[in-house]
């Protein structure tokens, strides 16, 4: 489907000690796995894909609410709208905005 990544980064996890973190980089797509344990998360980083309710890179800050609502946590450029159905609040859609505008949307599960 996605064919080899363009590029392969492996980090140290930060908190899990010899623990992996890779990253395939794709043309507007990153995938992010945590060691052994598959696909932690998806990073879209231009307008060539979208969520399934159709948030883009490029979409206006405002569209994200318009489809999103309001975010449970909002920070320095981010918005974060977490799972309903996932008590731990770790698995969600991080939304970076920038200039007013999307530039990365995260689906997946964050770091601990």
């Amino acid at each position: 489907m996605l064919g080899s990544p363009d590029s392969v980064q492996i980090d140290m996890h930060a908190f899990d000690v010899g623990a992996e973190l890779v990253t395939w980089h794709y043309a507007g797509l990153q995938v992010h796995y945590h060691g052994n344990a598959g696909v932690a998360g998806l990073t879209l980083l231009d307008s060539h894909l979208s969520t399934s309710r159709g948030l883009r890179v490029g979409n206006a800050a405002a569209e994200v609410r318009r489809l999103y609502g309001e975010p449970e946590v909002q920070y320095e450029g981010y918005l974060d709208f977490i799972d309903p159905a996932e008590p731990s609040g770790m698995h969600l859609i991080r939304v970076r905005i920038a200039a007013g505008e999307v530039v990365s949307v995260f689906l997946g599960w964050v770091l601990d």
